[in-house]
């Protein structure tokens, strides 16, 4: 055997066992499509929650605008929200313009206090039966 022989021997480009190419390159692209896929409902779930969100905002509801002004939502048309952001001051903003809806804390504050009820409720039985 000649040495350019050899050397093409020792890097794998001769005898059996060669050819991996085409399984490593399907695995790939098979990494890509599910790596692509999953961005893409990620995305999708995303868009279809802001939408949701979008469309439940009510008059009394508060918002924050992307801009970050925090006001009471007083009238809903078909483009735009009216928001209330102090006395006297009102502002119309577009739909896409709302960046959140914030959570009314009184209504927080009494689904709270009545897990806490339950919970302490919870305990004093627990003890009971031990």
């Amino acid at each position: 055997m000649e040495l350019h022989s050899l050397v093409f021997l020792a890097q794998g480009g001769g005898g059996s066992g060669g050819g991996g190419g085409a399984p490593n390159m399907i695995f790939f692209l098979v990494i890509i499509g599910a790596m692509f896929f999953l961005m893409y409902r990620s995305q999708k779930k995303q868009a279809n929650e802001r939408k949701r969100m979008l469309a439940s905002i009510k008059a009394g509801d508060t918002v924050i605008t992307n801009g970050g002004i925090r006001g009471e939502v007083t009238k809903v048309t078909d483009k735009s929200y009216f928001i209330k952001v102090a006395d006297g001051v009102k502002l119309e903003v577009v739909i896409n313009g709302v960046a959140a809806v914030e959570k009314d804390s009184s209504d927080e504050g009494k689904d709270s206090s009545k897990d806490a009820k339950g919970k302490e409720e919870e305990k004093k039985e627990g003890k009971k039966g031990k």
